[in-house]
């Protein structure tokens, strides 16, 4: 087979995948020969050699063309290769790194990836080899910009080991044209091989990767402001990492909580899992109470104001301006009312004469 002496996958010719495709087809893989009923079954072909021998054409074709009829060997229960974080958030230039890793000790001697990630958002940078494999072991593409970017590794000989951690570690940087958006880093295509047959080993997903260059939002309040009684406070955020209050946590109710009295400032702060920030501080008091009416000066009692006397007044007893101007209709009634007696003597006298 092509091999790499430094690590980088061989250059491969339609010649060479050919070649490669036709010893594949012709070698027996178990059973007996159509042509000859009578001869000895062959000897099984071990999966890793079929793999290791077409592991060129696998990196041209991006699938591993293992035989049909090879049997899956048993692996570790739920056994998984991962990808670890399952999610990250950060800002636009940042650097991360996300490790392909079997979850579960699986017998092994092969294992082929291929990770796909959305280039308009992030870059692939370099990688570091895991533990499983020595870095003499790797064949991986040269060109970190391709698409996907495939991984092979086996060891020296058709053997296997118990085999679980890292696989390899991808770093990534964020670009710093990325959109604030939701993107993904993802297994494409997955191959792990014992000695024999194919690993029972599933693909367990891939990582969630927010790009977030943008603070959290505190409404309902507004920084220096002063409050009195339960303020709802509204925090706008999709990625919270932490609400506090004076540096205690805070539990949102469909984005919202109650900010209640309390001595002396308050400082809300807001934490996304980006790491952006945004922080109010507020005085909350006691609402205030509603005093009960003050009873009339001198009069000693608890009850309703008394009417006071007037000093030469009307003796209404009341000295406000709606009562002056009563008691000035009182005046005028009466002045109106000695008018009309004087006038109706008036015209008895005349009459009378």
């Amino acid at each position: 087979p092509a091999e790499s002496t430094d690590g980088v996958l061989p250059e491969v010719t339609n010649e060479t995948t050919a070649e490669t495709s036709s010893d594949t087809a012709m070698e027996p893989v178990g059973g007996t020969p159509a042509n000859d009923t009578a001869a000895e079954p062959a000897a099984q072909v071990p999966a890793p050699t079929v793999l290791y021998r077409i592991a060129p054409a696998i990196f041209l074709s991006g699938s591993a063309p293992v035989p049909a009829n090879l049997p899956v060997s048993a692996a570790a229960a739920n056994a998984a290769m991962t990808l670890s974080p399952e999610e990250v958030a950060l800002n636009r230039g940042k650097e991360f790194e996300v490790a392909v890793g079997l979850n579960q000790t699986t017998e092994l001697w092969g294992i082929l990836a291929a990770v796909s990630y959305d280039s308009a958002s992030l870059e692939l940078l370099g990688y570091t080899y895991g533990d499983i494999f020595t870095q003499s072991q790797f064949t991986v593409q040269e060109e970190l910009t391709a698409q996907p970017y495939r991984l092979l590794a086996t060891l020296d000989e058709v053997s296997t080991i118990s085999a679980k951690g890292n696989f390899i570690v991808l770093k990534f940087k964020i670009k710093d044209t990325a959109a604030e958006a939701e993107t993904s880093i993802a297994l494409e295509t997955l191959e792990v091989v014992n000695a024999s047959a194919p690993a029972a080993v599933s693909n367990g997903g891939g990582s969630r990767i927010i790009v977030d260059n943008t603070a959290p939002i505190i409404s309902g309040i507004q920084n220096g402001g002063t409050y009195f009684g339960d303020t709802t406070v509204t925090v706008d955020e999709r990625n919270i990492a932490s609400v506090t209050v004076n540096g205690e946590t805070i539990i949102l109710t469909n984005g919202q909580f109650t900010l209640r009295p309390g001595d002396g400032s308050q400082t809300i702060t807001v934490v996304d899992k980006a790491g952006n920030s945004a922080a109010v501080t507020v005085t909350v008091n006691q609402s205030p109470v509603s005093e009960p009416s003050q009873p009339g000066a001198g009069s000693g009692s608890s009850g309703p104001a008394q009417p006071q006397e007037s000093n030469g007044g009307s003796g209404t007893g009341d000295n406000s301006p709606i009562g002056i101007w009563l008691a000035a209709l009182l005046a005028a009634g009466g002045v109106l009312s000695m008018l009309f007696l004087k006038n109706t003597r008036k015209k008895r006298s005349q009459k009378q004469q």
